[in-house]
C-alpha cells in the first residue's frame, strides 16, 4: 500500500511546492502508478490506489489552486480526474476477473492433482494385488511341487509293497508247491 500511493502523495507535493507548472507530466505518473498497481491483482490495492490519488490530489487543488491552475485549467483537471476514474475502474475489474482466473486454475490444479493421486493409488494397490497374486502362484507351485514329491514318494513306498508281496507270493507259492510236492 505504501509503494502505490508514494507517487500520488509525493507527486501533490511537488505540484504544491514546485508552484511552476512544470510537473505536467505528474498525471501520466499517476496513471502509470494505476497500472502498476493491477500487478498485484488485488482490488484493495487499486483502490487504495485511486482514492489516495483522488483525494490527495483534490485536498491540493482545494488548498493551493494557483499552483494546480498554472499546470492545467480546471476543465483539463476535470478531464484528467474522470479519465483516472474510469482507469480506475476498469483496473479493478481486471485485477479481479484475472485473480478469480488465477483462483479457477488452482481449483482445477488440485483437482488434477486428486486425480493423479487417486491414480498412483489405484497404481500401487494394483501393484499390491499382483504381487499378492503371484505370491500366492508361488505358494501354489511350491505345494504343487510337495505334492509331486509326496506322490512320487507313495508311488516308490507302492512299488516296494508290490514287490515285498509279490515275494511274499512267490515264497508261498514255493513253499505250497513244496508241500504239494511232498505229499505225493
Amino acid at each position: 500500500y505504501i509503494y502505490v500511493t508514494s507517487l500520488p502523495v509525493i507527486g501533490a507535493f511537488v505540484i504544491i511546492f514546485a508552484d511552476d507548472g512544470k510537473y505536467a507530466a505528474m498525471t501520466q505518473g499517476y496513471f502509470l502508478f494505476l497500472i502498476l498497481s493491477i500487478a498485484y491483482y488485488n482490488r484493495r490495492v487499486l483502490i487504495v490506489n485511486a482514492v489516495v490519488t483522488i483525494v490527495v490530489n483534490l485536498a491540493g487543488a482545494v488548498l493551493f489552486p494557483d499552483a494546480y491552475l498554472k499546470m492545467h485549467s480546471m476543465q483539463i483537471w476535470a478531464f484528467i480526474m474522470f479519465v483516472f476514474i474510469l482507469a480506475a475502474a476498469a483496473a479493478t475489474l481486471i485485477a479481479g476477473r484475472t485473480y478469480k482466473l488465477f483462483e479457477q486454475v488452482e481449483v482445477r490444479e488440485k483437482k488434477s492433482a486428486h486425480v493423479v493421486g487417486n491414480v498412483r493409488q489405484s497404481f500401487n494397490d494394483l501393484k499390491s494385488s499382483s504381487d499378492s497374486i503371484y505370491g500366492t502362484l508361488d505358494q501354489f507351485s511350491e505345494t504343487y511341487h510337495r505334492i509331486a514329491d509326496y506322490s512320487k514318494e507313495i508311488a516308490s513306498g507302492s512299488m516296494t509293497q508290490t514287490n515285498e508281496v509279490s515275494d511274499s507270493l512267490s515264497m508261498y507259492n514255493e513253499l505250497a508247491d513244496r508241500i504239494i510236492s511232498s505229499e505225493e
